[in-house]
């Protein structure tokens, strides 16, 4: 019994004891994902007003400079911009759709490929969407 007292008491006490709804670890998160250093970057548009795509295009081995600058150009001319640009792998761009089209569908033809760069230019912010 003597010890049964204190602890109802100190039971009551934690359980009256207001805690904050969120932590500071918690707060420090929530801060850092939407600091500027952590958004990800947005396609947009060209100077036509066409909507572009984030992507990385990935040559095949092998493959002849003079079609590697031809897909870098088409970016390029087209208003697009090319924001690596890996000699023997290929590069990540944001493309005009119109041109994205064109580049898939030529691409094709000596085995170049295409994806969604959903994640490849996101900086670490503790964690990846993806």
């Amino acid at each position: 019994m003597r010890f049964t007292i204190p602890i109802l008491a100190l039971a009551a006490t934690v359980l009256a004891t207001p805690t904050p709804s969120t932590s500071n670890i918690q707060n420090m998160r929530e801060e850092l994902h939407k600091s500027d250093e952590c958004k990800l970057p947005v396609p947009g548009n060209n100077c036509a007003g066409a909507a572009m795509k984030d992507v990385i295009v990935e040559y095949p081995s092998g493959l002849a400079k003079e079609k590697s600058d031809l897909m870098v150009g088409a970016v390029k001319t087209a208003g697009g911009k090319v924001i690596y640009d890996w000699n023997d792998f290929g590069f990540s761009a944001f493309v005009p759709d119109q041109v994205l089209a064109l580049m898939k569908a030529h691409g094709d033809t000596f085995g170049m490929k295409v994806y969604d760069n959903a994640c490849a230019e996101i900086p670490w912010c503790g964690e990846a969407p993806c």
